[in-house]
C-alpha cells in the first residue's frame, strides 16, 4: 500500500525534430505511471501562478513522490492524464516538510484554444 492512493499516467515529452528550419517529426511522448493525490488548488497555490493562467481555470494540485518536469524547468513539461483530461505540469511548490519529503505540483488542464 502506498501513501498516495491514485495511480496516474503521465508523459515525458521530447522536442520535435527540426531540419532546415522546418519541423520534420513531432516530438515523441514516453508514458509512465506514478502514485499521487489530486486535489483542488488552494487560493494560496493559485496566487503563485500568473494571472492569465489563473483565469483559464482547470488548476489542481498533485502530491507525489515522483519527480516531474515543470513548465519552469522545460519548454516541454510533463503531462498528466486524470479523469479523461490532460494536464500540463506548470510548477513545483515548496515540498519538504522535514518528516516525509514529497513533491507538490500545480497542473492545469490543456484546453483547445
Amino acid at each position: 500500500m502506498t501513501f498516495f492512493g491514485k495511480t496516474l499516467t503521465a508523459y515525458h515529452q521530447a522536442a520535435p525534430t527540426v531540419s532546415k528550419g522546418r519541423i520534420t517529426a513531432a516530438g515523441a511522448q514516453t508514458s509512465f505511471t506514478f502514485n499521487g493525490s489530486v486535489q483542488r488548488a488552494t487560493p494560496e497555490a493559485l496566487s503563485s501562478i500568473p494571472e492569465e493562467r489563473r483565469l483559464q481555470g482547470g488548476v489542481y494540485t498533485v502530491i507525489s513522490y515522483q519527480e516531474l518536469l515543470t513548465l519552469k524547468d522545460s519548454v516541454y513539461p510533463d503531462l498528466v492524464s486524470w479523469k479523461n483530461n490532460t494536464y500540463e505540469v506548470i510548477s513545483l511548490l515548496k515540498w519538504d516538510n522535514g518528516i516525509l519529503p514529497h513533491y507538490i505540483y500545480l497542473i492545469q488542464e490543456i484546453r483547445a484554444r
